[in-house]
C-alpha cells in the first residue's frame, strides 16, 4: 500500500495543477468575454499592451489562489479515503469537483458581469457543468490508469505552461497600478526636450473631482484634513468660494464646463444626452491652435457617445479599461464584503491607471503645447477607496462594515443611496451606516487629493508646471443626507451646485479666495483668454446671458498676458447681477417611480428647478410653484425658507431671474437623438438608471 504521506502529497499536487490549469484558463475566458463587451466602448482608445497583460495577470493570480483554496481540502479529503487503491490519481475527481465549483460558483457571476442572470442561462449553465463533469471524470480516469510516467507527462505538459504564464501575468500585476492602488507611485514624465519660452502659450491641466463636495475638503473649511495638497495649493492659487455648477449631473455641467454655455443654452441634460456639434469647445479651439489635447475620463458619460469630448485628439475613458479588470472572483468578492483579500481586489475606481496613463502620454507628446482634462471618480457612489485611505477616517469595525455595505446588506448601493433613498419617505438606511459612508466619501477625497498632487507633478518633473494654467474643480457635489437625500439627483440646493474650484496662474503668482459667485461655464472663458484665444471663442467672450442685465462675467485673464484677476478685479459689478443654475428635473425612468409617491415633501424632488444666486442670497423657483429664499451667509444649509420674511430680497431675485430667462431662449435641438445602447450602459453603470453597476 502507498505510504500515506506519498498519497498526501500527491493530492496536494493534483489540486495545485488543476487550480493552476483551470485558473489561468478561467481568467483567459473571462477577459475575453470582458473584452467582447467593451470593445465597441473602447473604440479609438488606445489599448496599452502592459495594462492587458496586467488585467490578465490580476484574474489568473485570483483565480488560482481561490481554486488552490478551495480544491486543496478536497485534496486532503481525498488522500484521507484513499485506501483501497492507493495508485489511482485524484486528478479526474478534483478536476470534476473544479468544473461543478466554476458551474455553480462562477458562471452566475459572470452572468450577473454580463447582464444575462435570467433563469435560462443559469439553468443551462448549471447542467452543462454536470454533464461536463461527467465527462471530464471518465475521461481522465481512463487517461491516468495507465503507466505513472504517462501521468507525469500529462500533468507537466498542462501544467509548466500554465504556471509560465501565470508568472509573466504576475510580473505584469505587480508592476501595474490594478495591484495595489493605494500605494502604487506613478514614475516621472519624460523631461522636455528644450526649455519652454515664457512667451509660448500655456499648458492647461484641468482635473475635475467628480461628485466632490466642497465643504468635505479641508481648503474650504472642513474639519477633517482631507485635502493637504490643495491647502497647499491654495496659497499660489485664486480660490473660489462661492463657485456655482450650471448644472447638478454629470452631463450638464460637463457640457457647459466645455462649452461656456450655461444648460439652458446647450440643452445637454436628460433629456438630450448630446452635446450638439453646434457648440464649439474648448478643445476644439485649442486643438486649432496647435495644442495636443487629452481628455481622460473615469466618467463614462464623458465620452464619444454624448459628445463631450468632441475637440480632444485624444479621448481615453479610462472606466472602460478598468472593466478589463471585472471579473467573477472579483465581484463575488465585493458581495461577499471580503474586496480587501487579496489586496489588489482593494482598488480604487481608477485614479492610479488614469495618472499612469496621462504619464504614457506626456512622455510620447511633443515639446508643444498641451491641454490635459482630467476626470476622477472616486468621490462617486459606491466611493470605491482603498482600506489604508479608510482608516484615516473610520474606525477598524466602521473599515470593515464600509466593505459590507457595498452588496451585502443594501444590495445595490447605487440604486438604494441614489436613488430609493431620495425616493422613500421614511430611513431606508441605518444613522450608523450612513455616517460610515460619509467618512468613506471624505477618505475618497483624500485620496483624490494625493492623487492631483500626483498629476500636478508628472507636469512639474516634465518641465512643464512653470507655464502650465492649472485648474481644480469639481463638477457638482453630494447630498450625503442632506434635505433627507443622498446622490445627486434632484433639486438644485448647495450641497450639489456648491463647487471646489482652486485656479493657479501660470508660475503660480497670485493668490485669493474670491468671494464673488462665478460659474463654472466661466471657465471656458478664462482658458481661451490664458491662451490667447478670447476672441475666437463667441461665448468666451460675451457668455450669453450669465447675468440677470446680460453683461459678461469677471472670471477671465487678460488677452495676451496670461494672469488672472486679483480679487478686486473680480468684484461685484455696478449693476445688479446673479448666477443661474439650472435642474432640469429627473430622468424619465425616475419620474415613473415617482407616480407611487404620495409624500407632497418627496414629490416635490422631482420637479425643475433655477436657482438664482447674487453672493448672499439664494432664489429657487421650481416648477411646481414652490418658492425659496435662503440667506447664505447666516444659513449655508438652506434650513430656513425666507420667501415670506423677506420679500424684497425674493421679489428683486425673481425679476432678474425673469430677466435672466427672457435673455436667454432655451435650446431646441434639432431633432430628437435616440439615446445609444452605450449611453445605456453608462448611465446604468452609475446608477442612474436600472439596478445592475
Amino acid at each position: 500500500m502507498q505510504p500515506r504521506a506519498g498519497a498526501l502529497f500527491h493530492a496536494i499536487l493534483a489540486a495545485v495543477c488543476v487550480a493552476h490549469v483551470g485558473g489561468v484558463l478561467l481568467a483567459a475566458g473571462e477577459l475575453g468575454l470582458v473584452w467582447r463587451s467593451v470593445a465597441r466602448q473602447l473604440a479609438g482608445t488606445e489599448l496599452p499592451g502592459w495594462l492587458l497583460l496586467a488585467a490578465f495577470g490580476r484574474a489568473a493570480v485570483t483565480h488560482v489562489l481561490f481554486w488552490i483554496a478551495l480544491l486543496t481540502p478536497c485534496a486532503l479529503v481525498y488522500a484521507a479515503l484513499a485506501r483501497r487503491r492507493p495508485r489511482a490519481s485524484p486528478l479526474p475527481i478534483l478536476t470534476a469537483i473544479w468544473i461543478l465549483a466554476v458551474g455553480f460558483l462562477v458562471l452566475p457571476a459572470d452572468l450577473e458581469l454580463g447582464g444575462r442572470a435570467r433563469p435560462a442561462y443559469l439553468y443551462g449553465g448549471w447542467l452543462a457543468a454536470v454533464v461536463l463533469a461527467a465527462a471530464a471524470f471518465v475521461v481522465l480516469r481512463r487517461i491516468f490508469a495507465r503507466a505513472p510516467l504517462r501521468r507525469l507527462k500529462i500533468v507537466g505538459a498542462a501544467t509548466l505552461p500554465a504556471f509560465a504564464i501565470l508568472l509573466v501575468g504576475a510580473a505584469a500585476l505587480a508592476r501595474s497600478p490594478l495591484h495595489n492602488a493605494a500605494e502604487y507611485r506613478v514614475a516621472a514624465a519624460r523631461p522636455l526636450s528644450g526649455t519652454p519660452s515664457p512667451q509660448s502659450p500655456p499648458n492647461v491641466l484641468w482635473i475635475v473631482l467628480d461628485t466632490a463636495r466642497a465643504d468635505r475638503m479641508s481648503c474650504y473649511g472642513h474639519s477633517r484634513p482631507t485635502t493637504p495638497f490643495l491647502d497647499e495649493l491654495a496659497r499660489s492659487s485664486l480660490l473660489f468660494e462661492r463657485a456655482i455648477a450650471d448644472g447638478m449631473w454629470t452631463v450638464p455641467a460637463h457640457a457647459s464646463m466645455f462649452t461656456g454655455r450655461s444648460l439652458r443654452e446647450h440643452g445637454a441634460d436628460h433629456r438630450h444626452l448630446w452635446l450638439d456639434d453646434a457648440f464649439r469647445t474648448v478643445a476644439e479651439t485649442l486643438a486649432e491652435r496647435g495644442y495636443a489635447t487629452a481628455c481622460l475620463s473615469n466618467n463614462p458619460l464623458v465620452a464619444p457617445h454624448t459628445n463631450l469630448t468632441q475637440g480632444f485628439t485624444t479621448r481615453t475613458n479610462v472606466h472602460h479599461l478598468r472593466q478589463l479588470t471585472r471579473f467573477s472572483l472579483d465581484y463575488l468578492g465585493e458581495k461577499w464584503g471580503l474586496a480587501r483579500l487579496p489586496g489588489w481586489l482593494d482598488g480604487d475606481y481608477g485614479a492610479a491607471l488614469t495618472n499612469r496613463l496621462v504619464a504614457d502620454w506626456l512622455d510620447r507628446a511633443a515639446d508643444g503645447p498641451v491641454f490635459v482634462f482630467i476626470n476622477y471618480m472616486e468621490t462617486h457612489l459606491p466611493y470605491r477607496v482603498p482600506r489604508r485611505c479608510r482608516e484615516l477616517f473610520l474606525t477598524p469595525a466602521q473599515v470593515d462594515r464600509s466593505y459590507a455595505l457595498r452588496h451585502r446588506v443594501y444590495g445595490n448601493l447605487l440604486s438604494r443611496f441614489d436613488r430609493d433613498y431620495c425616493l422613500a419617505s421614511t430611513p431606508v438606511a441605518a444613522p450608523s451606516d450612513e455616517e460610515i459612508l460619509r467618512g468613506q466619501y471624505d477618505a475618497a477625497v483624500r485620496y483624490l487629493d494625493d492623487r492631483v498632487r500626483e498629476a500636478v507633478g508628472l507636469f512639474e518633473r516634465s518641465g512643464r508646471l512653470a507655464n502650465t494654467l492649472l485648474i481644480v474643480c469639481s463638477d457638482h457635489g453630494e447630498y450625503l443626507g442632506g434635505h433627507g437625500m443622498w446622490g445627486h439627483r434632484f433639486l438644485a440646493y448647495q450641497d450639489l451646485i456648491h463647487a471646489a474650484l482652486l485656479v493657479r496662474a501660470p508660475g503660480g503668482t497670485q493668490a485669493a479666495r474670491i468671494k464673488t459667485p462665478v460659474l463654472l461655464s466661466d471657465l471656458y472663458g478664462l482658458v481661451l483668454d490664458a491662451v490667447g484665444a478670447g476672441d475666437e471663442g463667441g461665448a468666451a467672450s460675451a457668455p450669453r446671458g450669465r447675468r440677470g442685465t446680460g453683461e459678461t462675467a469677471g472670471l477671465y485673464v487678460r488677452p495676451g498676458e496670461r494672469t488672472l484677476p486679483l480679487s478686486h478685479e473680480i468684484g461685484p459689478p455696478a449693476e445688479p447681477a446673479i448666477v443661474v443654475s439650472a435642474c432640469g428635473g429627473p430622468d424619465a425612468d425616475t419620474l415613473r417611480r415617482f407616480e407611487a409617491v404620495r409624500d407632497p415633501r418627496v414629490l416635490h424632488r422631482s420637479s425643475a428647478q433655477f436657482a438664482a444666486l447674487d453672493g448672499r442670497y439664494k432664489y429657487i423657483r421650481s416648477a411646481d410653484g414652490l418658492r425659496e429664499l435662503f440667506d447664505l451667509d447666516a444659513d449655508p444649509d438652506e434650513l430656513r425658507n425666507l420667501i415670506d420674511a423677506e420679500p424684497d430680497a425674493a421679489r428683486r431675485l425673481d425679476e432678474l431671474l425673469g430677466a435672466w430667462l427672457a435673455a436667454v431662449p432655451a435650446y431646441q435641438p434639432p431633432a430628437d437623438r435616440t439615446r445609444s445602447g452605450d449611453v445605456d450602459r453608462a448611465l446604468r453603470s452609475l446608477g442612474y438608471v436600472g439596478d445592475d453597476e
